[in-house]
């Protein structure tokens, strides 16, 4: 296969995007393609760390209060005059900089200007994609309907008019949008490699640090051991241990769990699938994509989902465990070769030729053959 520039785009927001993208890239390079990547803040360190070329942007945020999505604060944030100024300049210097031939984005905006600006193939790599170009299999609640229309909208705001859509998902569902192929989600090297195990204690990982009532609440659990990632430092609370994160302290404690706590975060409920660890999950409210991993963990006997945090949920989540864990078992994943030979499939459909200048594209079937909705 030839060998091609690629712009891939990377939201800073949140670290599973960028742990997932780090393998396809890393893949694209060892196939010996130029990869140069758009993104900002820890995402751009630890990708420049593991020797990804980082091209740096100003990216978006969230805020949270009380365990919640706080939308004005959020707005506020990311609207700050120097955050535009910087990407209006990158925007501008990258053609001198980097002849791009294709763009994957992993729901970032400024790689999918670029490619639209230029001209550019593009594809959307992500999982979000889901709730926008797919019909759901789970009933939505009159109280979130509003929630649903704006995520769904939204996303498809977001990065419209793709060339290609892969959408990483372990959900049932079928497309309802052209160009649409639903993928087993990627997963980290370091966890494909993991020989999973039940230990005595439940791993919770907790996005937000104003989660203010998590430890109380899982001492009333008072007979399980509680290793608790998210909140970066060492404590001891009874039944209830807080940990620096470390990546290899935290999925050995992961492969080693009898169960995960957690929100509704596609990273993590999909390494925990992988490794048949049953879920109860606390979405975060007013992220509506959250709310529908967790539904699906339900819907599917992974585990359980629930609105409020509270020591009841957990202890009634503790009391159906079994179940939870001879459904998840039985789940099964051939590693990340399915989305590398999408990926690939998508270079050969589009990637510029000889016979053709980068605005033109061959469009082939080999996907629809290859990856079903």
């Amino acid at each position: 296969m030839p060998h091609y520039n690629i712009l891939y785009g990377v939201p800073s927001e949140g670290m599973g995007h960028a742990t997932r993208s780090k393998e396809m890239i890393k893949y694209l390079m060892s196939k010996g393609h130029t990869v140069k990547c758009a993104t900002s803040d820890r995402a751009a360190d630890f990708l420049g760390k593991a020797g990804i070329d980082i091209y740096p942007i100003k990216g978006l945020h969230l805020t949270y209060e009380n365990g919640k999505v706080s939308k004005f604060d959020s707005l506020c944030m990311n609207l700050k005059p120097e955050m535009l100024k910087t990407n209006v300049s990158q925007f501008v210097s990258l053609k001198d900089e980097f002849h791009v031939d294709l763009v994957i984005t992993d729901y970032d905006s400024f790689t999918y200007f670029y490619a639209k600006a230029h001209k550019i193939p593009i594809l959307s790599l992500d999982n979000i994609q889901f709730c926008a170009r797919y019909a759901l299999e789970v009933e939505i609640p009159k109280s979130i309907e509003s929630d649903y229309s704006m995520a769904k909208n939204l996303t498809k705001m977001k990065v419209p008019g793709c060339d290609r859509y892969l959408v990483y998902s372990a959900w049932s569902g079928k497309a309802t949008e052209p160009e649409t192929f639903k993928i087993a989600p990627m997963l980290r090297q370091i966890i494909l490699d993991a020989t999973p195990s039940v230990g005595d204690h439940v791993l919770v990982y907790q996005t937000s640090t104003s989660q203010d009532n998590m430890i109380p609440e899982l001492q009333k659990v008072a007979d399980t051991h509680f290793l608790v990632y998210g909140f970066n430092r060492e404590e001891e609370h009874g039944n209830v241990h807080l940990k620096k994160f470390s990546e290899d302290g935290f999925v050995q404690d992961l492969a080693s769990s009898k169960a995960v706590v957690t929100n509704g975060g596609h990273s993590l409920i999909s390494e925990a699938i992988y490794l048949h660890k049953p879920l109860c999950c606390f979405p975060i409210a007013g992220q509506f994509e959250q709310w529908l991993n967790a539904a699906y963990v339900q819907k599917l006997g992974y585990g359980e989902t629930h609105a409020d945090f509270s020591g009841e949920n957990v202890k009634q989540f503790m009391s159906n465990i079994k179940d939870y864990q001879s459904t998840v078992s039985k789940y099964t994943q051939n590693g990340n070769n399915q989305a590398y030979s999408a990926v690939e499939c998508f270079i050969q459909d589009f990637a510029p030729t000889p016979e053709t200048d980068s605005t033109k594209h061959r469009m082939k079937d080999k996907a629809k053959n290859l990856f079903k909705h």
